[in-house]
């Protein structure tokens, strides 16, 4: 996975590490890569499981991934030495496929192979309402648009839904 932040001036990726291009990712790396350089400029953050996705907020100071074990990180990437784990988010049960944080940077999406998609609150860690389903299969993509008011959703098989996020629609 790669993310670039708002400014242009970084990109993370992620890895497995020193293992071999067809064994089992037990474990990713995930590195900070100054643009202009193109060297890493933070030290590598290592994530218990395969990271499938990565979204920077709109400041570019908190990351957000997603694993294979179902489970969402926010990462403070600035604040110290090396990147420090906000908050653990869990509510999915199968890989976090796609992340996206609203233009506020306090909503963050989450979707995942089971086919559901997750808002939490990224100051509280909280699931906000219910969650949404509908998905013909993996979720793949996720946008909100500039004003917050909707999410949009695309998935494995090429199908896009438009999801409401005005909290009188949960």
């Amino acid at each position: 996975s790669l993310a670039i932040s708002p400014d242009g001036k970084h990109m993370v990726t992620s890895h497995c590490g020193d293992q071999q291009p067809n064994e089992f990712c037990s474990e990713s790396v995930i590195q900070i890569w100054d643009m202009q350089t193109k060297e890493v400029v933070r030290l590598p953050i290592e994530h218990a499981d395969s990271v499938t996705s990565l979204a920077f907020s709109s400041d570019g100071a908190r990351l957000a991934s997603g694993s294979r074990d179902g489970t969402v990180i926010l990462w403070d990437l600035w604040r110290d030495e090396t990147a420090k784990i906000l908050l653990k988010l869990t509510g999915h049960n199968s890989a976090v496929e796609s992340l996206a944080f609203n233009v506020e940077g306090n909503r963050l999406a989450s979707g995942s192979e089971e086919r559901k998609i997750i808002l939490w609150d990224v100051n509280t860690g909280q699931a906000l309402g219910g969650t949404f389903t509908g998905a013909a299969s993996s979720v793949t993509s996720l946008a909100f648009t500039m004003d917050g008011t909707q999410l949009y959703s695309g998935d494995a098989r090429g199908q896009m839904m438009i999801w409401d996020m005005s909290i009188d629609s949960w």
